[in-house]
């Protein structure tokens, strides 16, 4: 039989089939370095920076093929096992599982057409710190690659194979009543796109409420990275480097920030590298109003950085200082979760459009979250050191703009510090007081909508809080931060200041998030 010759660059192949690609070599990989000989596939391939060739006997196709699938394609209790992703050593359970719970949530979201859950959804947990994190997941007993896989592929040999969404998720024929409507892959681009779950990443990443039969429900969504492979050789080195470690790693809060996250872990196993690698690109998937029941893509991202670009620098400093150390607890329930963050998504946002890092955190001191209705800010309260460690560490594009920040934190302490002398001998006095200064400053700075108003609402600031050392030696630097259009900018670090204040009275400044916290974690 003539060789299937599967190319990186030919016509018709996308990311998603360039992906498939990387993760079939990377299976290939898996089977030569652990699998038995006599449990091979009985057949030939060839792997080079470009190209897979395979090769089987004729009239045997469906023997290698068959053994192929069923080797790459596992299920192991339940869960969605793909060991050509995983590299020498496989990911723990609680990563696994996250995995798992991304290709429902994209690939197989198509209900009984696309996997078979075998029971009710079960319950696991893991240990943080000597604190117990419960996660969940759906058993299966098949799933459409692994059940389907090798018969589909026998369909492209014999004429093409049709797009669905277990094979392109997001794909939907247009003209579904009508006939030959479908986009049919011949067997150089039906094999590549067979792979894909493989050579690509899954994981839950948000969701919002959608209209399911007259009610408003919560619906998750998944982020699915997508690397824009160069280079096949490396595929089996270059896969694994993708995975998260470990659960907190599994924390997903925007495109961007899966993206960011991808590459930062590609960069500590350096493999960042352009011949290898051009870009990571993330397509979240999550339901709509029209149709809750499937995941069309509802937002794309792809991000091209280099190793020594200071943008993925900045990023790596958010993510130390916003994720976690260690899960949250519940104080209704008990359990522990991971939060999420709203400030993360935000810098990871700015970082790939090539905005100032904090730009546009206003948003965060007036919007609601969409899932709980409840007001932003509030759970900012949570993120408060972590913003405070990025004032001190993070990059700044020009000496005002710190300047600003410290400028408004000097002034705070200055003005709590007046409060406090004021209302010594009436603890709660002093408490209401340092509140209302907050929300003074708060509503002030957030409802300043022209360049005047947000020059009055700091210029009301620093004067209220007396003498401020930080203005007096630096002042020249701060005036262009309110020339132009930088206006909005110099009020969005003046709300991060708020924002971060740590000393005198911040612990003192009430924030009602218990009900937030606990609709977040049932999210």
């Amino acid at each position: 039989m003539e060789p299937l010759n599967c190319n990186l660059f030919a016509p018709g192949m996308t990311p998603l089939h360039r992906a498939g690609l990387g993760g079939l070599v990377s299976t290939l990989r898996w089977i030569e370095r652990t699998v038995p000989e006599k449990l091979r596939p009985r057949g030939r391939w060839g792997i080079n920076e470009r190209t897979v060739t395979i090769e089987w006997e004729e009239g045997r196709e469906e023997i290698f093929l068959g053994r192929l699938f069923s080797l790459a394609f596992q299920l192991a209790k339940g869960l969605i096992s793909l060991p050509g992703q995983y590299g020498p050593v496989p990911p723990p359970p609680e990563v696994c599982a996250a995995l798992h719970n991304g290709l429902v949530l994209s690939f197989y979201d198509h209900g009984v057409q696309s996997r078979g859950a075998a029971g009710a959804a079960r319950s696991a947990t893991y240990e943080v710190d000597d604190k117990p994190v419960t996660y969940t997941y759906l058993p299966l007993k098949w799933y459409k690659h692994r059940r389907d896989g090798c018969r589909d592929f026998l369909k492209a040999l014999r004429g093409g194979l049709p797009i669905t969404r277990s094979l392109f998720p997001g794909a939907i024929e247009r003209h579904a009543g009508l006939g030959a409507t479908h986009v049919m892959q011949p067997p150089r681009l039906a094999l590549p796109l067979l792979f894909a779950p493989v050579g690509v990443l899954a994981l839950k990443a948000g969701g919002k409420k959608v209209n399911v039969r007259g009610k408003r429900r919560f619906k998750p969504g998944a982020a699915v990275l997508v690397p824009d492979l160069h280079d096949l050789t490396s595929a089996h080195l270059l896969l694994p480097a993708l995975l998260p470690r470990n659960g907190r790693e599994c924390q997903i809060a925007s495109v961007t920030d899966a993206a960011l996250q991808a590459e930062i872990r590609l960069r500590a196993s350096r493999l960042l590298n352009p011949e290898l690698i051009r870009s990571v690109r993330c397509v979240w998937h999550c339901p709509s109003d029209w149709n809750s029941q499937l995941q069309p893509p509802s937002a794309v991202a792809e991000v091209r950085v280099t190793n020594d670009d200071p943008r993925l620098d900045q990023f790596e400093m958010s993510m130390k200082a916003l994720i976690p150390p260690a899960p949250r607890k519940n104080e209704k329930t008990g359990e522990y979760f991971w939060p999420r963050s709203y400030v993360r998504p935000l810098v990871a946002d700015n970082l790939v459009a090539g905005r100032p890092w904090y730009a546009g955190f206003s948003r965060l001191m007036t919007a609601q979250d969409s899932v709980t209705g409840n007001p932003i800010r509030d759970y900012l309260h949570f993120e408060r050191r972590g913003l405070h460690a990025m004032t001190q560490e993070m990059q700044w594009g020009s000496p005002g703009e710190e300047i600003v920040v410290r400028a408004v934190h000097e002034a705070l302490r200055c003005r709590y510090g007046q409060i406090a002398s004021e209302n010594a001998g009436n603890p709660a006095a002093m408490k209401n007081r340092w509140n209302g200064e907050y929300k003074r400053q708060r509503l002030a700075l957030a409802g300043a909508k022209t360049p005047d108003a947000a020059r009055h609402a700091l210029a009301d600031l620093w004067s209220r809080a007396g003498s401020n050392k930080v203005l007096k030696d630096a002042w020249p630097q701060v005036l262009p931060m309110f020339a132009g259009d930088k206006w909005q900018l110099t009020r969005d670090l003046a709300l991060l200041a708020l924002a971060s204040y740590q000393g005198k009275g911040e612990d003192e400044i009430v924030v009602d998030t218990t009900e937030g916290v606990e609709k977040e974690e049932e999210s």
